[in-house]
């Protein structure tokens, strides 16, 4: 029961009525999206298991959850969390690793990620992080460079 609160209370802070359409920069633009009532989760189908992250969710899934989900894991994290492929994976036989990261971020969802007393994701992180969860998880787009890093 807890799940489906979870999921519903996600899908709600994505999408509803009057609200536009969630953007993920870097993703395309022609990514289809899962239908408002169906969560997330539940109708993204197989998808892509190849390709980058969106820049901007590169950037979270870099500061927020690679300290721990590293390879070989860290501080009791079950995964990395390196690549793109890496969230495609399965997480058990229901879902896969981004469907149960879609989860665990989310405030009163237990086990919570990053776990409490880390750095907690800020709003507009969470925000980017929901919107491409929304969108199914999909890779960004070829040409939606991240730039290089500074010195």
């Amino acid at each position: 029961m807890r799940w489906a609160v979870c999921l519903g209370l996600l899908a709600t802070a994505c999408s509803g009525p009057g609200t536009a359409t969630p953007v993920v920069p870097g993703l395309d633009s022609g990514a289809a999206l899962a239908p408002r009532d169906a969560g997330p989760t539940q109708a993204c189908g197989t998808g892509p298991s190849t390709g980058d992250f969106p820049c901007e969710v590169g950037a979270v899934i870099k500061s927020r959850c690679q300290p721990c989900h590293q390879n070989p894991p860290q501080h009791g994290a079950h995964f990395p969390l390196l690549s793109y492929a890496d969230t495609r994976q399965p997480f058990n036989a229901s879902m896969l690793r981004f469907q149960r990261m879609a989860q665990v971020i989310e405030p009163d969802f237990l086990p919570h990620m990053p776990p409490h007393g880390a750095a907690q994701p800020s709003a507009a992180e969470l925000a980017t992080l929901r919107a491409w969860f929304a969108a199914c998880a999909l890779p960004g787009s070829q040409d939606a460079g991240c730039g290089s890093p500074g010195p």
